[in-house]
């Protein structure tokens, strides 16, 4: 009969549900603990139907954690878990997410709420959300357990009834749990849940509310202290995402700091501050959609906190772009960057700071990947347009300085060749000291042919764009050749230059001029889906918003 337990008592662990809990069977299982003594398969199935009828049972003896029931074969199950967890998305219907296949490891999902009053309904006899409406003012709830909070109908439930009687049952069953997680980790026996499952259990609920629950907070600024990280990494990170938006200087030394210095001391070889900038990004986009979705403009206090964390992140961004300037951190960076004209711009209208122009340039001189010019030209142009948004804003003089560097240096790098003048207003030269300038100018004079300085970084030279740019010219070059075969006696072989240009047109080849074919280029681009350098061309050269007539002129 031992042997037969310890399979019959797993079985039934994934089948029972409340209803099944009934006196004869409780009756059945306490005479059947007292013969056989402490059997872990039936001290679980104890523990389950104690879940369901609090105080019948008799569990002293079974006190402490129970592990969970093997799977006779561990590794069909945990394919069988990656499959079930790729599966959750196809879900339709919310409400019948309950219904799905149980797994051998996590065991089934039961909602311990019961009717505590007479004529009243309980949730676990809820099938649809017309049930749930006709029921709503009946439902009554007693014994909620941090397992039922990712349970969609209670989710909704909660939702619709009483926020503050709720938050307060919320609240006092978070308390619980992560205070028996908190002697845990002091006395170092093991709780009755391990704390990933509490943690994933309140990051459901927390997904669900978009609000940070008071105990999760309070739990973690003791815990945070003595974590290691990877342990329960994307878990954290994710509840921490939720954070209030209130005053900075508090929340970096409650929580930030101590985040920060736990994933900087972690044991791995991993670089922390891309995943830092990561969980910045994601704050920042949801203090964005709180502030978006408010009845009220942004107060001076949250005002305040935006401007402590973007001072935060910058050093952050720059760190990386002096240290780690790869493709993918840069990318993060950009990604980052991205979330601040949102603020900046009507109707939030908060004056952040735009990015150091120093970012600008490390970005463009590190990066050789055409998505990230493209995407820094838009951010670029971004910020100009937020800015010109918002004329009637007080801003400090520095801000607008700093921008216009940015944006006058860049258009000298791509569309003017004049890289590195400092002469040009606005301009800082890309940072690059004179003399450097001048040693450069000389090296790339005497290189055979020589070259300019100057242009080397212009839509035909730089390296990200120069394929393209010859590409796009071979278009124009074979159109004038099928309009009238043999028109095009001389074809430019690259790179294209205003003299170059001139004197192809003198020499039978295509005629185009040096504005249209910058226009013609920055168009081309946009026909190929890369729209951001071609956006900040408009917005920055007045000359090139007429770009359609130079292109049909060009096609002609």
């Amino acid at each position: 009969m031992n042997s037969l337990r310890a399979d019959i008592c797993p079985l039934l662990a994934q089948i029972t549900k409340r209803k099944h809990v009934k006196p004869f069977r409780v009756q059945m299982l306490q005479d059947l603990s007292m013969k056989v003594g402490r059997e872990p398969a039936l001290s679980k199935l104890m523990q389950i139907y104690d879940a369901y009828a609090p105080g019948i049972l008799d569990v002293k003896r079974v006190a402490g954690r129970v592990p969970e029931f093997p799977h006779p074969d561990s590794e069909w199950a945990n394919q069988l878990q990656r499959i079930l967890k790729r599966a959750d998305h196809l879900s339709v219907d919310p409400l019948h997410q309950r219904d799905a296949i149980p797994s051998f490891c996590q065991g089934s999902k039961r909602l311990r709420l019961s009717a505590s009053v007479e004529g009243s309904y309980s949730l676990d006899r809820i099938e649809n959300a017309e049930d749930l409406i006709n029921n709503i003012e009946n439902i009554r709830i007693t014994g909620l357990a941090t397992s039922d909070l990712d349970d969609p109908v209670l989710q909704r439930y909660m939702r619709l009834g009483s926020e503050d009687t709720h938050t307060e049952d919320v609240n006092e069953c978070l308390s619980k749990a992560f205070m028996q997680q908190l002697d845990s980790l002091t006395s170092g026996r093991d709780a009755k849940k391990p704390l990933a499952e509490v943690l994933d259990e309140a990051l459901a609920y927390t997904h669900y509310t978009k609000t940070l629950p008071v105990p999760v907070m309070t739990f973690l600024e003791k815990y945070l202290t003595r974590w290691l990280p990877p342990q329960h990494q994307q878990v954290i990170l994710d509840l921490l995402s939720h954070l209030p938006l209130q005053s900075f200087t508090a929340l970096q030394t409650a929580l930030l700091s101590p985040l920060e210095a736990a994933l900087l001391r972690a044991p791995t070889t991993i670089n922390p501050l891309p995943t830092l900038l990561t969980f910045y990004t994601t704050l920042l986009t949801k203090w964005t959609t709180r502030l978006l979705s408010a009845p009220s403009p942004p107060t001076p206090t949250q005002t305040a906190v935006l401007f402590d964390l973007t001072k935060h992140t910058t050093l952050l961004t720059q760190t990386l772009l002096t240290t780690t300037p790869t493709v993918s951190t840069i990318s993060l960076i950009i990604a980052h960057l991205s979330t601040l004209p949102p603020l900046v711009a009507p109707p939030l209208s908060i004056p952040l700071p735009p990015p150091p122009p120093l970012t600008t340039y490390l970005v463009l001189f590190t990066s050789p990947s055409l998505s990230t010019l493209s995407r820094l030209c838009s951010l670029l142009t971004s910020w100009k347009i937020a800015f010109e948004s918002n004329a009637s804003t007080t801003r400090d003089q520095g801000q607008i300085e700093s921008l216009n560097a940015a944006l006058m240096d860049t258009c000298n790098l791509l569309f003017r060749s004049r890289a590195f003048n400092a002469a040009d207003g606005h301009a800082l030269g890309c940072l690059i000291p004179p003399p450097v300038v001048t040693g450069l100018s000389t090296y790339t004079g005497g290189l055979d042919p020589p070259q300019l300085l100057t242009s080397l970084f212009s839509l035909s030279h730089n390296p990200c764009l120069s394929a393209l740019s010859i590409a796009a010219f071979r278009e124009v070059e074979d159109a004038a050749e099928d309009k009238q075969p043999g028109s095009v006696a001389v074809r430019h072989a690259g790179p294209i230059t205003m003299k170059s240009l001139a004197q192809l047109g003198r020499e039978g080849g295509v005629k185009m001029g040096w504005k249209e074919y910058r226009v013609f280029v920055l168009r081309w681009l946009e026909g190929v889906g890369i729209n951001g350098i071609s956006d900040f061309g408009s917005a920055t050269m007045p000359g090139m918003k007429g770009g359609q007539d130079a292109v049909a002129r060009a096609k002609a």
